[in-house]
């Protein structure tokens, strides 16, 4: 099978690496765990070779359309024709790739230790690719775990009208090949909207009891909601208060039904810049929602969609947001976006990303790899750790494309 230049960043980085990168199965069990006492399924090991990394670049300024100073990638529906799988055959390692990353499998901690994080790729299964044909990618990459997002505008558009087909399908392919699933909830429709057009917490709520009943013992962990610290995401004006109260009516359903499922808070578009018309710092955000989370959430939801720097550089951006959540909530880190955004050969980076034209695949693999195992050096610290994204793309002007796994 030819696979694209990212697929085999992704391969490389949790793959087997021995002169060729053998896309096969890795001896991990990844039968899915009972979260909420802390044992999360084998991960692979990271372990990278001594390299030099370039220093970060300034923080790039904000767009008109994009206000932020770190990179939001919203989602856009590919628009890629169907092709069928074919079987996965050997490929040949890029000499300055195989130099940077070695991969080994960790065994699973002494009883007591804390256990490993879990280790996923945020997928688009819901495209127009079928989603075996990533599962199945990522669990022979050595990953344990697959995020969908549940676009609630798409399935309930109509009150008590559903249609589930499109996660059923993920759901179901992801238990096949023995990987943990987080749903992602987000995109309130009209009729469940408040007056000012954020989502209602009381329908938000039931809407996400409904996702835990139906699939009950299928999926291990939901995120409530998708970065409210965004005008595009909470579609009103900004408002912490607003969203706590949401979380916690969430949670409260949400465990009705299922006790046993890990609750995350919505990962936080990484902002550090206000404009309460467009977005809100999210440090500033997680503050005054920090109570909350810590009462309503088993994990606190982070993002980091960057590509300037290694996550293992000493103070690094990656290692200061991560551990300032943490603190701040005193609850473990679910990093449910984790990309590197590095243009593909002779691409222009969208406007706003102008910061990324630097960024070379090789960082991208090398960067991914660290952040994993930065994630292995704190277990105590990261719970999850999520790459955004394998598919997410509609074109190479698309600032998604940046980020994805497979273009």
């Amino acid at each position: 099978m030819k696979l694209s230049r990212r697929q085999i960043i992704a391969l490389i980085t949790l793959g087997l690496l021995n002169g060729l990168i053998v896309i096969a199965a890795l001896s991990l069990f990844t039968t899915p765990a009972t979260l909420p006492d802390g044992s999360i399924d084998q991960a692979p090991n990271i372990a990278l070779a001594a390299s030099t990394t370039p220093p970060a670049s300034p923080l790039p300024t904000p767009t008109k359309w994009l206000p932020t100073k770190w990179p939001v990638t919203p989602w856009v529906a590919p628009t890629r024709s169907v092709t069928p799988t074919p079987a996965v055959s050997p490929m040949p390692c890029a000499t300055d790739w195989c130099k940077i990353l070695g991969v080994q499998p960790i065994d699973a901690p002494p009883e007591g230790q804390t256990a490993p994080p879990g280790y996923g790729i945020q997928i688009h299964g819901c495209g127009s690719t079928q989603p075996s044909h990533s599962i199945d990618l990522i669990q022979r990459a050595g990953f344990n775990w697959v995020k969908q997002q549940v676009r609630w505008d798409e399935i309930e558009g109509v009150q008590a009208v559903y249609s589930w087909r499109c996660v059923d399908d993920v759901v179901q392919v992801a238990q096949r090949y023995g990987l943990n699933v987080v749903l992602s909830i987000n995109t309130a429709p009209k009729w469940a909207q408040n007056s000012d057009g954020s989502p209602n917490p009381t329908r938000f709520a039931t809407f996400a009891a409904a996702v835990a009943q139906r699939y009950k013992g299928r999926i291990q962990a939901i995120e409530v909601l998708n970065e409210p610290n965004l005008f595009i995401e909470w579609n009103a004006r900004l408002n912490p208060a607003g969203y706590a109260q949401l979380l916690a009516a969430a949670s409260i359903r949400i465990r009705q039904i299922d006790p046993n499922i890990l609750i995350i808070s919505a990962g936080l578009a990484p902002t550090r810049w206000n404009d309460w018309g467009a977005a809100l710092d999210d440090l500033k955000f997680m503050q005054q929602i920090a109570g909350t989370v810590s009462r309503s959430a088993d994990c606190v939801g982070v993002h980091y969609n960057d590509g300037r720097s290694s996550p293992l550089d000493s103070g690094s951006p990656f290692e200061q947001l991560v551990t300032q959540y943490h603190d701040l909530t005193g609850k473990p880190v679910c990093l449910t976006e984790f990309g590197i955004a590095a243009p593909l050969e002779g691409q222009k980076p969208p406007a706003g990303f102008e910061w990324s034209a630097n960024t070379t695949e090789v960082d991208a693999a090398r960067w991914l790899a660290a952040g994993m195992q930065w994630a292995q050096l704190h277990p105590d610290i990261m719970r999850l750790i999520v790459v955004w994204n394998f598919d997410y793309y509609h074109n190479t002007d698309d600032a998604n494309s940046l980020y994805a796994l497979e273009v």
